[in-house]
């Protein structure tokens, strides 16, 4: 196993020791937790709860200091986000929906990147923010910039497409949206007075989470 795929699989074994925990009611204090369970290089906490928050949509409030420690608000929740992969970036920046907008924009823009105003270099249609994907408005959200501006923009702004995708968006780009076991809440006690059946999934995803 090469270097890089050993360090994937630490990370991935992290993150799924950290939402066992949180999912046991564990209220999980960054240094304490690392020093206890020994996480292997590149696995600290932080990488894990900002993946679980980002790229699955968990629930996880804190910081992990002492005062105010991670903690998952509803033990059963179902992941509300699917990780975004390469093959789902890919596949966003083929859509129709991409294509179309990108054109728009490069047309508003002159066909010339709007820093350096070169019109002869290969240009990029530049997310000045991720936020309205999928609806982005072509004149506020976007820009057309050569290579060479591009990367010094996004060097400085440090923007990167979006961890976690909805279902609903994932779908549209073509993709299952298979939920992984690791990612689901233990299955419930239905002899336990307390049981109460989840009322509140999101359109399209109990299909989705039932489909294995």
């Amino acid at each position: 196993m090469s270097n890089e795929a050993r360090r994937y699989h630490e990370r991935l074994d992290a993150m799924k020791m950290v939402l066992f925990d949180l999912r046991r009611g564990m209220r999980i204090i960054r240094e304490d937790y690392e020093t206890e369970i020994h996480l292997g290089e590149g696995s600290r906490v932080a990488a894990s709860i900002e993946q679980l928050r980002n790229a699955y949509g968990f629930n996880i409030t804190g910081d992990g200091s002492k005062k105010d420690p991670y903690q998952l608000i509803d033990k059963n929740q179902w992941p509300t986000l699917l990780k975004v992969t390469d093959e789902i970036k890919d596949a966003y920046y083929l859509s129709a929906h991409w294509l179309d907008i990108r054109q728009n924009r490069f047309e508003m823009d002159g066909h010339a990147c709007v820093q350096c105003k070169d019109g002869a270099s290969i240009l990029h249609c530049h997310h000045i923010t991720y936020e309205n994907l999928f609806c982005e408005d072509v004149e506020l959200d976007l820009q057309a910039l050569c290579d060479s501006c591009h990367k010094n923009v996004h060097k400085k702004a440090r923007l990167k497409f979006p961890s976690g995708l909805t279902i609903e968006q994932v779908k549209s780009l073509g993709f299952e949206g298979v939920i992984e076991e690791w990612l689901r809440p233990p299955e419930p006690d239905y002899h336990d007075p307390n049981y109460k059946p989840v009322q509140n999934l999101l359109p399209g995803f109990e299909a989705l989470s039932h489909g294995y």
